[in-house]
């Protein structure tokens, strides 16, 4: 026992009075407190803390610095754990296609010079007030109107699969009626499929009958001339 309060005083001489991070010890504590230091935190809050933790600095406060440093951490709440928001994988994406040379998409992007804006690279929260929440799960981030420009406010938007489909640098054109429409537009238009469109061009169809004339409706008109024995 004697070893013990030897050891006992010779902490109640080295503790009391002293400063552990905001901690200001006070006094050794005794009944179920015994074996503990009453300290007084910084904040006003007093805790009772064992003399190892004081002197390795594993406790500081009586907790109001670890919250403070998590919310410092924490400024946007789209990166906490087990919960990622879709704005903030688009934007890590965004970063890595365009910055990370071992990216699997750096050679379509970031070796192809397309860059993303200062403001975006450094802030997640300016992206997001820039972009705004993503519409739904059907939206991803679009570069546009420019597909080769760099990802900033003037070219970026939030667009469905279809809507990024037409935005590609090798999308086709169409002028049909005085009137310039991507080709699947037209096709949608005239009830098309691209492919069907394509075979009758490719047949020597005129882009005007290829889109008017329903399906079958020529193939059927040249089947009969043949069958027909007063056209021969």
């Amino acid at each position: 026992m004697r070893p013990n309060c030897n050891k006992r005083h010779r902490d109640l001489d080295d503790l009391a009075g002293r400063r552990f991070g905001r901690l200001l010890v006070i006094e050794y504590g005794s009944g179920d407190k015994f074996g503990k230091w009453r300290c007084l935190c910084d904040c006003g809050t007093e805790r009772y803390v064992f003399a190892s933790s004081l002197r390795k600095g594993a406790t500081k406060s009586c907790g109001c610095l670890n919250r403070e440093t998590s919310r410092g951490r924490v400024k946007h709440g789209h990166s906490r754990k087990h919960h990622v928001s879709a704005e903030y994988r688009t934007w890590c994406g965004m970063i890595r296609r365009c910055c990370n040379p071992h990216d699997t998409s750096f050679s379509r992007y970031g070796a192809r010079g397309i860059q993303v804006c200062k403001a975006w690279k450094v802030s997640f929260e300016t992206f997001l007030h820039d972009m705004g929440r993503r519409p739904s799960p059907e939206y991803s981030l679009d570069r546009w109107p420019d597909t080769a420009g760099n990802y900033e406010p003037a070219n970026c938007r939030w667009a469905t699969r279809k809507e990024q489909a037409r935005n590609k640098g090798n999308t086709s054109y169409l002028e049909v009626f005085g009137e310039r429409l991507v080709m699947a537009d037209a096709c949608e238009r005239y009830g098309l499929r691209p492919e069907t469109l394509l075979a009758r061009l490719t047949r020597g169809w005129t882009l005007e009958d290829a889109l008017q004339i329903p399906i079958d409706v020529k193939y059927r008109a040249k089947a009969h001339r043949i069958t027909d024995p007063s056209t021969n």
